[in-house]
């Protein structure tokens, strides 16, 4: 019984560090200073949609609303080593929308 128990959590904390493992390979950029890779496109419903241009830029909008509300921004990383430094620029006109209401 004991073996059986002991096997059970040996598997579970080989499973866990594994799933702890592979969350890690996946750098989380929105709301951070980090930026998306080259090339790469992110679509979302409710954050913006957001393309990198280069390694230090990307340009991100929200495309659903885009029609009443258009907006843009860029995301610039200035300093990525030990820690990152970005900047991001934006705008928007909400015209559009305040003819609607």
């Amino acid at each position: 019984m004991r073996k059986i128990i002991f096997n059970i959590i040996s598997v579970s904390l080989i499973l866990l560090h594994s799933i702890n493992t592979f969350s890690q390979l996946e750098i989380w950029t929105v709301g951070s200073a980090k930026t998306i890779n080259k090339g790469t496109l992110e679509v979302s419903l409710f954050r913006p949609a957001r393309y990198g241009i280069t390694k230090t830029l990307e340009v991100s909008a929200q495309p659903f609303i885009f029609p009443v509300f258009p907006n843009a921004q860029i995301k610039k990383n200035w300093y990525d080593k030990d820690f990152s430094i970005a900047s991001v620029h934006g705008i928007n006109y909400p015209s559009l929308f305040l003819n609607l209401i």
